[in-house]
């Protein structure tokens, strides 16, 4: 399967699949399932070539299954799949070796094998697809020795196994500290439409996601794709003009990446803003959201950016979100909307992330609805887990640009076109609010950070 994506990237996911499941003696089945999920910059250099090569080897092994030689048809059989897979993985070299391989591969191997039968050729196939593995970053091998349900081999297939070291983190955190004078306090990402924020900062150091080590691409219209560092009424500040999105196609490590690399900059607050979908009556579009509170749609699926081993430098293994919107910055805020006269226009709430890209169907809506779900969209939450769990404060706004249809009699059609017409309708109002929450916050300027980046 081969697409154009965005700004000309281009992608290619390869599953291959061998499926063998033969009968060599009464009551004896032997089965073997081999699932390759590698994510590549498409075909090039030959590899049609390959490609045509293994269809013309899976059929001519195919006239091998009708036959009842037990111990020939199974050696035929290993001689075509170690030359199957010593040739992908050769070619996958190739590609890695250039730099136009992705920059995360998964590789999920299931060999559900008949019970009564050792099939020795396991351990080679293995050692094999390790070498190639070995030095990859990024990359992961998953082995089964059970059958899987398709249902199971698509949920391990969306949890990624990539993984992303604390010293990741730290030489992106140390590149940008090398390029820019600011050491920011308060972290600021921008929603939909919302990015104008950043041309508030004065003294301003401005860098392209496609420069920073390690920092994925917003590929979403509104999502200039450019951090900002710059003072924001006396405070350093750094500002994520766009940010990533599980729907993108990004893990949710990549997403949640600037966090952390925020963390070691020495930062202590991070500001969220977004564009949402109202489910409260209450709430219309033009309206202000203060986020009290989430719930993490995709998290409680099983897909949270704290999955897998938990780096102690960062935070505990259990972090509690019981109280991951400050409450004295909500407070704060409240108090600013009287003084700026739109505090009829802000209220708190409650946030719902959902996966995306699509927009809630009525029942999907309705359901969101009677969880005590008051506003709706597709970010933010993940960025909340991980600023929570590295120790941070947290401060939410939605900006809330549309109603979500709750009636099948209602002929409304939210569009993101809409979204951004609303965010640039109230962007100055934002603005105005987070700057003046920025200002009036509580620093703490004794922070040691001398630990973080240099």
């Amino acid at each position: 399967m081969e697409g154009g994506l965005h700004q000309g990237q281009r992608s290619l996911l390869w599953t291959v699949v061998f499926v063998m499941d033969r009968g060599f003696c009464p009551g004896q089945r032997y089965s073997l399932w081999t699932e390759v999920f590698i994510m590549d910059g498409g075909l090039r250099r030959g590899q049609w070539s390959f490609m045509a090569l293994t269809l013309f080897l899976h059929i001519c092994s195919s006239s091998y299954r009708n036959s009842e030689a037990d111990g020939f048809v199974l050696k035929i059989y290993h001689i075509y799949l170690y030359f199957y897979i010593y040739t992908y993985f050769w070619f996958s070299k190739i590609i890695r070796e250039e730099k136009v391989a992705s920059e995360s591969q998964h590789v999920f191997v299931v060999m559900p094998l008949a019970a009564d039968h050792e099939w020795r050729s396991s351990e080679p196939i293995r050692s094999l697809l390790e070498d190639y593995l070995r030095g990859s970053a990024g990359a992961s091998l998953s082995f089964s020795a059970s059958p899987v349900p398709p249902s199971e081999r698509l949920l391990l297939s969306m949890h990624s196994k990539e993984q992303i070291s604390h010293d990741d983190y730290q030489k992106t955190a140390e590149w940008l500290m090398s390029r820019t004078k600011h050491r920011p306090q308060v972290s600021i990402i921008c929603g939909s439409g919302l990015g104008r924020l950043a041309d508030s900062l004065s003294c301003r150091d401005q860098f392209s996601y496609s420069e920073i080590p390690g920092f994925p691409q917003s590929t979403v219209q509104g999502h200039a794709g450019c951090l900002v560092f710059g003072e924001l009424k006396g405070r350093s500040c750094v500002c994520m003009q766009g940010r990533f999105h599980m729907y993108e196609g990004h893990s949710l490590l990549k997403t949640t990446f600037p966090i952390r690399v925020f963390k070691l900059m020495g930062v202590q607050t991070l500001v969220v803003t977004n564009a949402a979908g109202s489910l409260a009556d209450h709430l219309h579009p033009g309206d202000i959201m203060i986020i009290k509170d989430h719930i993490n749609i995709p998290g409680l699926a099983g897909l949270n950016p704290l999955h897998g081993p938990n780096d102690d430098k960062f935070g505990p293994r259990f972090p509690a979100m019981s109280s991951c919107y400050d409450r004295g910055l909500r407070s704060l805020a409240l108090e600013v909307t009287k003084q700026l006269d739109i505090a009829g226009l802000v209220q708190e709430g409650v946030y719902a992330m959902v996966g995306g890209p699509n927009f809630e169907t009525i029942a999907e809506a309705r359901m969101l609805h009677r969880l005590g779900v008051d506003a709706v969209g597709m970010s933010t939450v993940p960025e909340v887990v991980v600023a929570t769990h590295c120790g941070m404060q947290v401060f939410g706004l939605s900006l809330i640009t549309n109603k979500v249809v709750k009636s099948y009699e209602d002929s409304d059609c939210v569009n993101h076109d809409g979204v951004l017409e609303v965010g640039r309708l109230r962007s100055e109002t934002v603005q105005q609010l987070v700057t003046e929450v920025i200002s009036r916050m509580e620093i703490n300027n004794n922070i040691d950070r001398t630990s973080s980046a240099v």
